[in-house]
Parts: structure tokens; sequence; C-alpha cells
């Protein structure tokens, strides 16, 4: 385990590109999984350089708002988008969800009251 820990590091150390913030192991990958991770809030940037992006899995973290700006650079390409156990706050600002031309979004709202569960 520790082996492949220091391979990661060394991956991260070997890949990063001053100009970017995304390693480039990551920006030709189509999936992006970060389950449990406790994750509250995406950068703006997050998914800028990573273009070839088809799928994305971010259940069982602390997301609470869904900003498009940070989905804008991949939105045209994603196939499936899975927010499953996050405390996502439902309203306005979360509509351009349900217009993505996403074949697959699962998530659920958990505030306010009234949306919970939608």
């Amino acid at each position: 385990m520790q082996q492949c820990a220091q391979t990661a590091h060394l991956l991260l150390i070997m890949c990063n590109n001053l100009d970017s913030k995304v390693p480039c192991f990551l920006r030709k990958k189509n999936y992006f999984f970060s389950r449990y991770n406790k994750i509250r809030q995406l950068p703006k940037d997050m998914f800028s350089e990573m273009p070839a992006l088809r799928d994305v899995n971010l259940n069982s973290n602390l997301i609470h708002v869904i900003n498009e700006d940070t989905w804008s650079p991949v939105l045209s390409k994603l196939n499936s988008l899975s927010l499953e156990a996050n405390p996502i706050h439902c309203n306005a600002d979360i509509f351009w969800v349900c217009q993505a031309n996403i074949e697959a979004v699962s998530a659920k709202c958990q505030a306010p009251a009234a949306k919970k569960g939608t």
C-alpha cells in the first residue's frame, strides 16, 4: 500500500504542469470517481482541463451546491453524473442540471424540506 502511495505521489510530481492544477494522468481520463471523501465544494475550474470526461461519481460526499460554472467545460459531453448521498440544496440555481443533456443523473435533494428526496 505504501508503494502505491509513493508511486501516486511520484506521478503527481512528474506530471504536474506549472500552468495546470490537474495532473496529466487525469487529463485524458473519461471518468472521475471520488466517493466517500467528505468533499464539500468543487473548485470552479475542477474539470476545465479534463475534456475527455464522460462519467462522474461523487457519491457520499458533503456537496450541497452544484455550481454550473464548475461543470460547463464538460457539460456537453457528460454521459453520467452521480451525486447520491450528498446534502444537495435544491433551488433555482441547479435548474441547469435538469436542462443539461446528460443521459443519467443520479441525485436527491436534501434541502429545503419541501424538496427533500426529489
